[in-house]
């Protein structure tokens, strides 16, 4: 699995930005960028009522068809 950094710095504009060229990421690692945001920051923020588990699932399975 390719990281584009850790989740503590990964800001949103750094994975919606990495997202703009499709051949930087993979559906399925944004979606695991996404979810790594989402653990650190609703903690806090408490947003975030539940995450798909099958979420990088559907994920993958969108990058392969």
């Amino acid at each position: 699995m390719r990281r584009l950094t850790s989740a503590p710095s990964l800001a949103y504009s750094a994975i919606h930005g990495a997202s703009a060229d499709a051949r930087a990421l993979t559906s399925a690692e944004l979606t695991r960028g996404y979810i790594e945001r989402i653990a650190e920051l609703n903690p806090l923020l408490r947003a975030v009522i539940e995450v798909n588990p099958n979420a990088v699932a559907i994920a993958a399975q969108l990058d392969n068809e």
